[in-house]
């Protein structure tokens, strides 16, 4: 029989080797990702020319207009073809119906300093990267302020899936 300390000293063990596989796990998903991503920049996977809102779109016409008869979730808000925000289903779903009132896209966009905005020619692995510490887990790719297209986790799967039918 095992002692409670050498009890304790092989589940010590079990774990480290659980938690070394796993880390090896991940490194290697995140080598094969780096790999997969290595030559595409955010031009390559960006969907070109997304659908927009402007700033002064009441909020009722969002939610009516937009979310409900398009498959999106978030708009970028552009005025005088400037990106100035970008709104989301999210943070429409905190505001409550009754303040809908008064209230346009403005008053609700998540604004460009809180947004990921790329160059085009950015490597897709550093758009990745920054796109998992993004709250919107989506990246808008723009050049001198004007928007080029969007990139969303569902654009990286679709050229993920691309690549693999290639192999």
């Amino acid at each position: 029989l095992l002692s409670v300390g050498a009890f304790v000293a092989e589940l010590w063990m079990v774990f480290i080797g659980w938690f070394l596989n796993q880390t090896a796990r991940a490194s290697y998903q995140h080598v094969l990702l780096q790999e997969l991503l290595g030559p595409l920049t955010a031009r390559q996977a960006m969907s070109p020319d997304p659908e927009t809102v402007g700033p002064d779109v009441p909020v009722d016409a969002l939610v009516h207009d937009y979310f409900l008869r398009r498959p999106y979730n978030a708009f970028p808000v552009v005025q005088d073809d400037v990106l100035v925000g970008m709104v989301t289903l999210n943070g429409l779903q905190d505001l409550p119906r009754e303040a809908w009132e008064g209230k346009v896209a403005a008053h609700v966009m998540v604004p460009l300093e809180k947004l990921v905005l790329v160059d085009p020619e950015t490597p897709m692995v550093q758009v990745l990267e920054r796109m998992q510490n993004s709250e919107s887990r989506r990246v808008l790719v723009a050049r001198d302020w004007e928007l080029m297209g969007i990139i969303s986790a569902s654009d990286i799967a679709r050229w993920l899936d691309r690549v693999a039918l290639m192999d």
